[in-house]
């Protein structure tokens, strides 16, 4: 007969081969769902006109990221016209680069893009380096970055912070009067500068004048001059 341990040799086996095959079927399995699982498209936007019109630019997933639309730049740039020609464009809260990178294509002379997020930066180093941009990048903060600035050397500023939530917004110019927005535009305010503004808001800002204005969605857009350059301006005119 069998000795006495071989019962319990072959209950070991037993044990072993229910796991495997459990182990295989929960693989298997979970293979199944992976290849039934829905892949997440790279978001991208492209860039609209110009020397690289119809080029994509990449969207890191970031909750705070939101590009300009298409159709938007498309109105902002109709706006700038010839102005964007040989100019120097800095994009605070650059995110995708979208603007700057739009303005270079169109003809700008220079680029300077201050993005704060870590990954997002790296995404727009990578991103120059494909449409072989001259550009600085600066991964930090765009307030305190801002204030450094002792030399002012850009004629055009794109200005589209993340959009604050409703319900955190204090100040009496809305929710574009958030602290780090109002200061960043008092910074701007000292030089003789175009500024392009993003806000959920369209209410009009002390000591600036508004050049041109539309909204999209949530989204209010307008151009804007400081208003000792534009004192007897009319009314700006609606797109």
């Amino acid at each position: 007969g069998a000795p006495a341990t071989g019962g319990a040799e072959g209950d070991d086996c037993g044990a072993l081969s229910s796991f495997n095959a459990n182990s295989y079927i929960s693989s298997a399995a979970a293979a199944a769902r992976f290849r039934t699982a829905p892949v997440m498209a790279k978001r991208t936007v492209r860039i609209i006109g110009g020397k690289w019109k119809g080029r994509k630019i990449e969207v890191v997933q970031r909750p705070s990221l939101r590009p300009t639309m298409d159709r938007v730049r498309e109105t902002v740039f109709n706006w700038l016209g010839t102005e964007i020609e040989g100019a120097r464009v800095l994009d605070l809260f650059a995110g995708t680069g979208a603007l700057a990178f739009e303005a270079l294509s169109r003809g700008a002379a220079s680029a300077t893009l201050v993005e704060h997020d870590q990954r997002t930066a790296s995404a727009l180093r990578a991103q120059a380096g494909h449409l072989h941009a001259v550009c600085e990048i600066h991964n930090v903060p765009a307030l305190p970055w801002l204030r450094r600035q002792a030399t002012w050397r850009w004629d055009i500023v794109f200005v589209d912070p993340p959009f604050e939530r409703p319900d955190r917004v204090r100040g009496k110019h809305g929710p574009q009067g958030s602290s780090r927005t109002t200061e960043v535009l008092a910074l701007l305010r000292k030089h003789d500068t175009t500024v392009y503004l993003e806000s959920r808001s369209g209410t009009d800002i002390p000591g600036w004048t508004t050049i041109k204005q539309s909204r999209a969605g949530d989204c209010r857009f307008r151009l804007l001059r400081p208003s000792l350059c534009y004192d007897d301006a009319p009314d700006a005119p609606n797109a």
